[in-house]
């Protein structure tokens, strides 16, 4: 007796085990043939879409122009300045560019290309405008 009733368990798992596995199966060929599906609308069109990508998403050019350059001292610093777009020491004489906005120092061309793709400083994230009423750098701030 127990025999059968074992039988009788083991034949039921096969044939829930059996259902699943045809519904599964089922399903993912269904699925792979809905790619394109005539008898429902998705919100899909024949037609092509054009994505545009603005490549102008770097700084204002007049807005770099009025950031002055500036030669580098050292001897106004006490702790030296890092640039940190290329990560190395500014020197003395090193072509420079300190953000109105922030006081960051940085050699004039990494900064340069930092805003071909960038409008805030790499440093603390501020946006940086034009410069106003021609104000130069603070000297030993950073």
């Amino acid at each position: 007796m127990s025999y059968l009733i074992h039988l009788g368990v083991v034949l039921a798992f096969a044939a829930i085990s059996f259902g699943i596995l045809s519904l599964v199966v089922m399903c993912i060929i269904k699925c792979s043939n809905n790619d394109i599906d005539d008898n429902h609308d998705y919100g899909r069109s024949n037609e092509h879409v054009t994505v545009t990508i603005d490549e102008s998403t770097g700084i204002n050019p007049s807005i770099l122009r009025s950031i002055s350059i500036v030669d580098f001292n050292s001897q106004d610093f006490k702790d030296g300045i890092q640039c940190v777009v290329c990560l190395s020491e500014l020197a003395d004489g090193d072509k420079a560019r300190v953000l109105p906005s922030c006081n960051h120092w940085f050699h004039a061309d990494c900064i340069e290309s930092w805003f071909q793709s960038h409008t805030t400083c790499p440093v603390c994230r501020k946006i940086v405008g034009l410069v106003q009423g021609g104000a130069g750098p603070e000297l030993g701030s950073n």
